[in-house]
């Protein structure tokens, strides 16, 4: 049985010495599990806070697959999905650690985002599709409930 992994990460805005508040703030929840095949993954990130809708990341709420690597891989690839779309906003990035509940133990420990370069545009491959393969948009799965 696969591990269900999840972690929360928030953003908040820096003032103009560069110093973190609650002025501005992006709080989401990450949950990552199996996919449709062995060894695949999805990852979920949902919105928990945000300081003002109308800066609400809509595409975030897809769907964030891999074919390898596991939940962990899906985990990593929502958390550099995030660090992407937030990287030139004048943001604090925090995060909590990553729970694991029941199952295997993970594929592989997961890699931390990396910040983007100087001067890399938040409209980089934004607009439509996946922000880190600039791949078309992954239609959501829905849920039964």
């Amino acid at each position: 049985m696969t591990r269900i992994l999840d972690c929360m990460v928030n953003y908040f805005g820096l003032d103009e010495d560069k110093r973190p508040g609650f002025r501005r703030y992006f709080c989401y929840h990450i949950v990552a599990g199996p996919g449709p095949t062995a060894g695949a993954g999805v990852a979920l990130i949902t919105t928990l806070a945000i300081h003002d809708e109308s800066e609400r990341c809509t595409f975030c709420q897809n769907l964030h697959a891999v074919d390898t690597g596991g939940p962990a891989a899906a985990l990593a690839k929502a958390m550099r999905y995030l660090e992407i779309y937030h990287g030139t906003d004048r943001l604090r990035r925090v995060q909590s650690d990553i729970r694991s509940l029941g199952g295997d133990p993970p594929v592989e420990a997961i890699p931390q985002p990396r910040a983007p370069a100087p001067g890399q545009l938040r409209s980089d491959k934004v607009s439509h599709g996946d922000r880190t393969t600039g791949s078309a948009p992954v239609e959501p799965i829905p849920l039964k409930g």
